[in-house]
């Protein structure tokens, strides 16, 4: 039988007894000193019976927890069972030690006793803890039964009130009734509807809350991971137990991360994934025999996805070194020594190189410097990990020096898969060439195909309908010239419209249906064509221009034409009250006409007559200009030079005097006050005609007299 299918019940139908020793002294204090037990096994949810020559070994273990707690009893025993039933007492047979344990201490000290059951090295989970049963009450021996009278056993006789007081009523234990000839050997006292007798309780299979596990999976995963047993209960009629609830059962094992098959190991060989090979001397190939599979992105070191390794042991020996004559197939072609070359290096020696250790010969030495120093000359990769290719080609001569002949790319006749499976492609076959490498044809592949949306991968990369080429295009202004397009084969939107309808990819204004590419550029401010530029067939747009009116208003600028289709000159100066400024402020075709405050009196702050002025704009200025201009000086009493001095200069220069004899013809008056005035003190040579003035000989008529020197008065 096998230990981990094993499942049990401690039965809750009055399975065991509890048999008095009774004391005529301490009636009291009197506890069981045997427990009798009835059990039900089933394995894999059927009852067992076993063969009466090999009953069943079972330890019995007391507890006072249903879970750790302390032991407080251990008996084994070797059990029949028939049909799942087995009945046993506890405390008849000696314990480990060879003695018999005293079970009276064992139920006097515990108020809850918890049976723990193993089986063939296997402990059935959980505990379940030991109650009495009614009707499970057993005479003892005639002398102590003839202390018991007739009603004398009350709820307070019995320690821990192990039966109760509803369980003896009607006084159903009398002394006749606990007679020793009233219940044979092995008998128990069962109660009736017509009262108590001696004989074997009709039991029901179960009671209502009884249960066993079950486990309907691989025994040896119940436990592992998320795998658990259920439970069975006690159905309704208690005939028997319902269907397996809760139990959780190993599934098959996928890439999650979770155990899922309950083995003990997460995402291991998970059906469909790549095979990977062991490389245990890591020379990059792997040993057939030796293969696991992981879950993408959880390969462990030391696997590889190739199993062409003939020689796992040996860093030397794999399709990646040439053949060595050396007696071994060192190239796994199946072949010994077949095209082989004389080396410098053996194949200890290439492993001591690999595991980093010294003392290779002189030959080996040299060889393998010359083809390192070739390998990183012509960049084919590491001695340990060499780029084949690059090797034939450039450093051949080298690798068969020091390692062998160089592996060929293929031999003739040989056949590969190539292309893929993935999608709607297949895979075809590659020969190798009578040159042996590889023809580059894949006979017979599907390769991929452009992808389009008809719910195939038609360019095989493992996604369905993600083409690479727009499809769908957003034209929310409806003019077919769209604002980006995207790869996916589901409509967006309502405003997005197939790609095979657009008129051109891009619009600067999707919002607006007459700006786009295909537009004609107007004079509008807006770039209606999208070319990035905004009116530029308007070349004059906002030059000056003229309007034709007159004075300031004929100056303008040219704008677009209400209809965009030209530009037109605006006027930017409309007509305003006239001012001093030189411009024909009012477009009348007059400069600085009617202006307020023109013609009024001001003073010009000149001397003489060119003080008094009129407000007058000239030039685009207001300013005071005099009235008069400076004139020659006049005697009049005003400064009509403008010089700040009046009727200066006048002297002489008026008309002739009035006396015009003698020395004073021909003068001519002076200004006195604004008036011409005769002044002959001006005359040269007038005066006094008398001697005193030294003139009376001088031959003139000094004073103007008409008589001249002797003749005049004075002189005589």
């Amino acid at each position: 039988m096998n230990t981990t299918s094993w499942f049990w019940q401690i039965t809750i139908l009055g399975l065991y007894s509890i048999i008095f020793c009774l004391s005529p002294i301490a009636v009291w204090a009197e506890v069981p000193g045997l427990i009798n037990y009835q059990g039900k096994i089933f394995q894999n949810g059927k009852p067992i019976t076993t063969d009466p020559e090999s009953p069943l070994p079972v330890i019995f273990r007391l507890y006072n927890s249903p879970e750790e707690g302390t032991l407080l009893y251990e008996e084994s025993q070797n059990v029949e069972v028939s049909n799942g039933i087995y009945s046993i007492r506890l405390g008849l047979y000696p314990t480990a030690n060879g003695e018999y344990s005293n079970l009276f201490d064992v139920v006097a000290m515990a108020e809850d006793i918890w049976l723990e059951v193993e089986i063939n090295g296997e402990i059935l989970k959980p505990r379940q803890q030991i109650t009495s049963s009614a009707y499970a009450l057993r005479a003892g021996d005639a002398e102590v039964a003839a202390t018991v009278i007739n009603n004398s056993i009350t709820s307070d006789s019995i320690i821990n009130s192990s039966i109760t007081e509803a369980k003896l009523a009607d006084g159903a234990v009398t002394l006749a009734k606990l007679s020793n000839s009233m219940c044979s050997q092995g008998e128990m006292l069962v109660k009736t509807e017509t009262g108590w007798t001696c004989g074997t309780p009709a039991l029901p299979l179960c009671q209502d809350g009884d249960f066993i596990n079950c486990y309907s999976g691989p025994p040896q995963t119940i436990g592992v991971a998320s795998c658990r047993a259920g439970i069975r209960y006690c159905n309704a009629g208690h005939t028997g137990y319902g269907p397996c609830t809760g139990q959780v059962l190993p599934e098959a094992e996928i890439c999650d991360g979770i155990d899922n098959d309950c083995n003990g190991k997460v995402d291991d060989n998970v059906t469909g994934t790549p095979a990977w090979y062991q490389d245990a001397d890591n020379d990059g190939y792997g040993n057939p025999a030796g293969m696991i599979r992981f879950c993408p992105g959880q390969e462990q070191p030391g696997y590889v996805q190739n199993a062409d390794d003939c020689d796992d042991s040996s860093f030397a020996v794999n399709p990646g070194f040439g053949e060595r004559c050396d007696g071994k197939d060192s190239n796994c072609d199946g072949e010994v020594d077949n095209n082989c070359v004389n080396t410098a290096c053996t194949e200890d020696e290439i492993n001591q190189v690999v595991n980093g250790e010294f003392g290779v010969s002189s030959g080996c030495l040299n060889a393998g410097m010359a083809l390192v120093n070739c390998m990183q000359t012509n960049h084919c990769g590491e001695l340990l990990s060499p780029d084949l290719d690059c090797m034939r080609a450039h450093c051949a001569s080298e690798w068969e020096t020091a390692m062998g002949s160089i592996p060929p790319e293929c031999h003739s006749g040989d056949t590969r898969p190539c292309g893929t499976d993935e999608g709607e492609c297949r895979t075809g076959i590659e020969t190798c060439s009578t040159g042996n490498t590889w023809s580059g044809i894949c006979d017979g592949e599907i390769p991929p195909e452009p992808e389009i949306c008809d719910g195939l991968d038609n360019n095989c990369d493992g996604v369905v309908d993600n083409p690479e080429t727009p499809q769908w295009c957003l034209d929310a202004d409806g003019d077919r010239y769209v604002d980006g397009c995207v790869e996916e084969c589901e409509q967006p939107g309502d405003e997005w419209i197939p790609y095979t309808t657009i008129l051109a990819e891009g619009d600067c204004d999707d919002r607006d249906p007459e700006i786009n590419y295909g537009a004609q550029e107007l004079c509008d401010g807006i770039d209606n064509d999208c070319d990035g530029t905004i009116d530029e067939n308007f070349p004059n747009l906002a030059t000056v221009c003229d309007t034709g009116m007159q004075g300031a208003c004929k100056e303008g600028i040219f704008v677009c034409s209400s209809a965009g289709d030209t530009v037109v000159c605006q006027q930017t100066v409309w007509p305003e009250p006239e001012i001093c400024d030189g411009i024909d402020n009012d477009c009348d075709g007059d400069v600085d006409e009617d202006l307020n405050g023109s013609g009024e009196a001001c003073d010009t702050g000149l001397q003489g007559i060119c003080g008094p002025g009129t407000m007058t704009c000239i030039g685009g200025v207001m300013i005071c200009q005099q009235n008069l201009a400076p004139q020659p000086e006049d005697c009049d009493g005003i400064d009509n030079d403008c010089d700040g001095t009046v009727d200066e200069g006048l002297n002489g220069a008026g008309p002739l005097t009035t006396n015009q004899q003698g020395v004073c013809q021909g003068a001519r008056q002076s200004c006195f006050s604004g008036n011409w005035t005769d002044y002959y003190d001006i005359i040269p040579s007038y005066g006094l005609e008398i001697i005193d003035n030294w003139n009376c000989d001088d031959g003139l008529d000094n004073d103007c007299d008409g008589m001249i020197d002797s003749n005049d008065t004075g002189c005589n």
